[in-house]
């Protein structure tokens, strides 16, 4: 299903620039980032990429509202219009199609160049209509790295592997890593900082104590490293290491987090009490973040923080960070990558992470910390 919509974007893209005019000069974009948070959080070295090559066009980003608050304040785009698609409404007593009306009401002209990353029916029947004089889209990607996979195989080199869902959206804005600006790519308000470095001595005054933000949950059950594992470590953490230890999540997960700190830990829970701004400034601050294949774990690989993630389902290969510093804790089982919704195994490939390694990581980023305070210390 998902590559027959594919299949459909690529044609939309192939008909709109066959005809209509190509632009002479780029006043105005459009890119259609219709899903959630992680995946938007994917698109944003292609969103800083696309700001650097038109820097006096305005670009519009279409989102969800569970992304607009967050787009608006840390994105490098113009304005954001909030259109949430049937497709991808979690909340939705049905999912899927799109709008047409809600879709048309929030962007009433047109534009030089859509970007497609990542679309409805109703953005199709948009550019198809006008909306547009030129689309790019990542249907268009995403096949020709099927294609090349599937060549790889007949030729007998074996399947490379899928492009990154990072490589992917800079490919369909026509960009490489090269056209992305070196640095974390999303600095939190210094306002947001402050509030955190204050929260964090309100706990553990002038303690020089390391930092660690777990994140226990994700958005499907079964990409879940089991709690009881994640209170484990957290209670090692403090213990052997002395650190301080701070839980995210969202509101509904709130139980969630508080069973984390269940084993000695020391730190707080502040699940449902920082928004995304705020969890930006934590996880900056931190010395190590652990978390699944979720938008945190994207989120604190944005801001710089050396990062432990805990693959299962998933494909670390399309998912992973994109550093080759942080860590990827994965145990491939012979039904992975899997649809991550359901499964009859009991979720083994989470549990095969044992909290022995996933320590063992913690320890490398905060021993490199240890040694660069130490090198600080010495110096004049």
């Amino acid at each position: 299903m998902e590559y027959w919509f594919l299949f459909r974007s690529c044609v939309v893209s192939a008909i709109v620039n066959a005809v209509r005019p190509s632009p002479r000069a780029v006043e105005s974009i459009v890119v259609f980032k219709l899903d959630h948070l992680g995946d938007l959080l994917t698109a944003v070295p292609a969103l800083f990429a696309l700001r650097a090559r038109y820097p006096e066009a305005q670009v519009t980003l279409v989102v969800g509202r569970w992304c607009a608050d967050f787009a608006r304040d840390v994105l490098p785009v113009d304005y954001v219009a909030v259109y949430d698609s049937p497709a991808f409404d979690r909340e939705a007593e049905t999912r899927g199609g799109g709008d047409a009306d809600a879709l048309r009401s929030v962007l009433p002209g047109s534009f030089d160049i859509a970007y497609g990353l990542r679309d409805d029916s109703a953005t199709l029947a948009f550019v198809l209509a006008g909306g547009c004089r030129c689309r790019h889209d990542r249907g268009t990607v995403r096949l020709a790295d099927r294609a090349r996979r599937m060549m790889a195989v007949l030729v007998g080199r074996g399947d490379p592997g899928p492009l990154s869902e990072r490589e992917t959206n800079l490919r369909t804005v026509g960009a490489g890593e090269g056209e992305v600006p070196d640095g974390p790519l999303i600095r939190p308000r210094p306002d947001m900082t402050e509030r955190v470095r204050a929260d964090i001595k309100e706990l553990v005054g002038e303690s020089t104590s390391p930092l660690v933000v777990m994140h226990p949950g994700a958005a499907w059950e079964h990409k879940r490293w089991p709690v009881e594992l994640h209170a484990e470590l957290a209670g090692r953490l403090t213990r052997d290491l002395g650190a301080t230890v701070f839980v995210t999540g969202s509101n509904s997960e709130r139980e969630l987090a508080e069973r984390v700190m269940t084993r000695g830990a020391r730190g707080r829970v502040v699940a449902g009490e920082y928004d995304l701004l705020l969890l930006a400034a934590l996880l900056e601050l931190a010395d190590v973040y652990v978390g699944a294949d979720t938008g945190i774990t994207h989120l604190a690989t944005l801001v710089g923080t050396p990062t432990v993630v805990l693959f299962g389902p998933g494909d670390p290969r399309r998912f992973g960070p994109p550093r080759a510093s942080d860590v990827v804790v994965y145990h491939r089982q012979d039904c992975s990558p899997c649809s991550q919704t359901t499964c009859d195994r009991d979720s083994a490939c989470m549990r095969a992470i044992t909290v022995d390694e996933v320590e063992a990581a913690v320890r490398r980023f905060l021993d490199v910390r240890g040694g660069a305070a130490a090198e600080d210390g010495e110096n004049p």
